[in-house]
């Protein structure tokens, strides 16, 4: 199988839920990097660009807020956990569960922004379904 076809079949689950209690100033994914993209835009671009045909957002903390800054596209699902504050998991639950029967998933949190493009396609590359 070749790399085209591996990652057409790719779905991203993007965990955007954090209060940002740490930083102080907000839900993390509303947080801005340096290039002035907040961590959701710049996560989520990291996915599609990367080579996942859908990404699966989902969010907790303000998520109304959170929602306000995302493109609303046919690549796009946006989920909100009303149970954020119970930790990860849940999220990652709902977020797996968003996922279409024959995808592989790629799971990403909305706090790591040094992941780019260029690593979810090596990763996608890596992939052996």
């Amino acid at each position: 199988m070749d790399a085209g076809t591996r990652h057409r079949l790719t779905t991203g689950a993007l965990l955007a839920v954090g209060a940002g209690t740490r930083p102080g100033r907000g839900p993390k994914a509303l947080l801005r990097k340096a290039d002035g993209a907040t961590l959701l835009e710049s996560a989520r671009h990291a996915l599609l660009a990367g080579g996942c045909t859908h990404v699966a957002v989902v969010q907790g903390a303000e998520a109304g807020r959170v929602s306000a800054g995302l493109e609303n596209d046919a690549n796009t699902t946006v989920l909100v956990n009303e149970h954020w504050a119970t930790g990860l998991g849940s999220s990652l639950v709902q977020g797996t569960a968003a996922v279409p029967q024959g995808s592989a998933t790629l799971v990403k949190l909305v706090d790591q922004p040094g992941q780019s493009a260029e690593l979810v396609r090596r990763i996608l590359d890596a992939h052996r379904p």
